[in-house]
């Protein structure tokens, strides 16, 4: 691989010499496997790379994956192996905002960091249009450390939120590195802010008064920064894939390492955010808040019941074409081949399986395991990965 040096002095130390990888070679680890033209929003995807722990780097691609841009944290920041965990584009000056561990930081295209703020930041941070800046702390295991915070310029806070307060009667998926593992903040048209909370599964939608107005749960199971876009999807990353789906949760663009499944050891993308063609703001509608209208096209976002019956309607289909092969519309004894016992499908005990009934084996499978999956789509994945922070 084609590699360039970097030498900088860092303070106590003797000079460190880093090789790092043109832009043009980084199009190698990513690769489209899903893009419906007509349905996804076209444009240009920045995020944060951090697959490689020696080498945390921001990136550009286009739709088709190639590389457009891209900027290699340790250089100007004198530091090694200190990956960006958010990186957010800002239209009026066409420059990036990325948060890490020591605070937020704004970037622009010639790689010059033209402002700061040294606080304890992760995941995902914001400029807005009054000139503040909104960002998460997801890591922090102290419930009273608020997850989310506005500054000013100057880094006077102006607004904060405790997420401990408005979740007592909520199911905490998981229990690790955080409280809620607040990973997205959004400020939204109305003055409310749009929030994902990871270990809740859920995205929220909070009043500036702290209380929450809307919620979505059964956001797959490690959402990261879930941002809705122009046409009313939404895109997000999902350790190693950036994902765009309808409000329907129809997958429309999707990347992904290459040679990296999801158990990898850490290896995962970090914030996608997508760029229109052309780097021309997209209206503030954009933003409109999911408690007034999620789908300016007039679909809706479904229920968790709904998305399971639906899961479970395809699964029974896919079941029927699979496995009656004389094609009566129903499964007999000798047809079935499955690792589930017989008769708990056939419930009616008349030897044979309808759809109805497979509709019904799926939905009290997916009830027990809590919604997750027929299809195998938003299984669980708990424990993976090594140690370290996570996402």
């Amino acid at each position: 691989m084609k590699t360039l040096s970097w030498s900088r002095a860092l303070p106590g130390l003797a000079v460190v010499t880093v090789a790092f990888a043109a832009h043009a070679d980084l199009s190698d680890r990513y690769v489209i496997d899903i893009h419906k033209a007509d349905k996804a929003y076209a444009g240009t995807t920045i995020f944060a790379d951090r697959s490689d722990p020696s080498f945390p780097v921001i990136v550009e691609v286009d739709m088709t994956g190639k590389v457009v841009w891209s900027y290699n944290i340790n250089i100007d920041l004198g530091t090694r192996n200190d990956a960006a965990t958010d990186v957010e584009w800002i239209p009026a000056t066409d420059t990036i905002l990325f948060t890490r561990p020591s605070g937020v930081y704004e970037v622009n295209r010639n790689k010059e960091i033209v402002w700061s703020h040294q606080a304890p930041a992760s995941h995902d941070a914001d400029r807005l249009p009054n000139g503040n800046t909104l960002f998460a702390w997801g890591w922090g295991s102290d419930s009273t450390v608020p997850e989310v915070r506005e500054v000013d310029p100057a880094g006077n806070v102006v607004w904060k939120w405790h997420a401990a307060e408005h979740l007592k009667d909520e199911k905490r998926h998981l229990d690790k590195e955080g409280y809620s593992h607040a990973n997205s903040v959004v400020r939204l048209a109305n003055g409310n802010t749009l929030v994902s909370l990871r270990n809740f599964y859920m995205l929220v939608e909070v009043a500036p008064a702290g209380n929450i107005v809307w919620k979505l749960p059964d956001l797959f199971t490690t959402p990261h920064d879930p941002e809705i876009l122009p046409n009313g999807n939404i895109l997000f990353v999902e350790r190693t894939k950036i994902m765009e789906i309808t409000n329907q949760r129809e997958v429309v663009w999707q990347l992904r390492l290459k040679g990296v499944g999801p158990d990898s050891n850490r290896q995962w993308l970090y914030k996608g955010e997508r760029i229109p063609a052309g780097r021309i703001p997209a209206p503030v509608y954009a933003f409109t808040a999911p408690s007034e209208t999620l789908a300016r096209s007039g679909e809706r976002v479904l229920s968790s019941e709904e998305r399971m019956k639906a899961q479970a309607e395809r699964a029974a289909r896919g079941m029927l074409t699979q496995m009656d092969k004389n094609g009566d519309g129903r499964i007999a004894r000798d047809e079935f081949k499955s690792r589930a016992p017989f008769e708990s499908i056939d419930t009616d005990g008349d030897g044979f399986i309808t759809a109805k009934e497979a509709e019904a084996f799926h939905m009290k499978r997916m009830t027990r395991r809590g919604g997750r999956g027929a299809e195998g789509d938003g299984g669980e994945q708990r424990g993976r990965g090594g140690g370290g922070r996570g996402r």
